[in-house]
């Protein structure tokens, strides 16, 4: 096989390589003592069918108050398939966010050089099973205990540019030293719900 053809064959691989991964991790989280342990949503690539990661954006966690189990409707994704039906089904706050996470995703992607949004973006949360505010303390107990999970995530989707949305998850993505091993740029900036993120300026000042 051409070094090429090897190259568009692991390519073309990444959302089947995410799918092993996650059921893998999230059996493992199962084990945990970690607080909703059965709630587990998958994230990725927006696009399934476009492999090519530019941007990966990176979150903390869910924050869904669904104590479901595993769930592989990935809902940034659905942002953009389905958002007429997501939008007029939630209500007014839910709205707002909808509508908030997708201009800002497309706001921050096209800084970076995304040309066609949502295609070349990937998001994903660092810690798979969200439960509402009063779980993020369980952020930093979850990220060290799944940190060969995290970084083999990123490794996977192999992005251009990794944008940590909050200090709490660049410090976490420092603490688990993947800095020191992707050649990604890292940026950090603010929390895509943040009052300062809807700033363009306030972005670009980063790069």
């Amino acid at each position: 096989m051409e070094k090429n053809e090897k190259s568009y064959t692991i390519m073309k691989n990444k959302t089947k390589q995410l799918d092993k991964l996650f059921k893998k991790w999230y059996l493992e989280q199962k084990k945990s003592d970690i607080e909703n342990n059965k709630h587990f949503s998958v994230d990725g690539l927006i696009k399934e069918d476009d492999e090519n990661c530019i941007v990966l954006f990176v979150l903390s966690e869910p924050h869904s108050e669904n104590d479901h189990e595993y769930n592989p409707n990935f809902w940034f994704r659905r942002i953009w398939e389905d958002y007429n039906e997501l939008y007029y089904s939630s209500d007014r706050i839910g709205k707002t966010s909808i509508t908030k996470y997708k201009k800002r995703i497309e706001l921050y992607a096209k800084s970076l050089g995304v040309t066609e949004p949502p295609h070349g973006i990937a998001v994903m949360d660092m810690k798979k099973c969200g439960g509402g505010s009063k779980l993020t303390k369980d952020f930093d107990k979850y990220v060290d205990a799944f940190a060969g999970y995290i970084k083999n995530q990123i490794e996977i989707l192999d992005p251009q540019y990794i944008v940590a949305c909050g200090s709490s998850v660049y410090n976490a993505l420092q603490r688990i030293g993947l800095d020191d091993k992707t050649t990604s740029k890292i940026i950090k900036t603010y929390h895509l719900n943040a009052r300062n993120s809807n700033s363009n300026f306030e972005f670009n000042k980063l790069l």
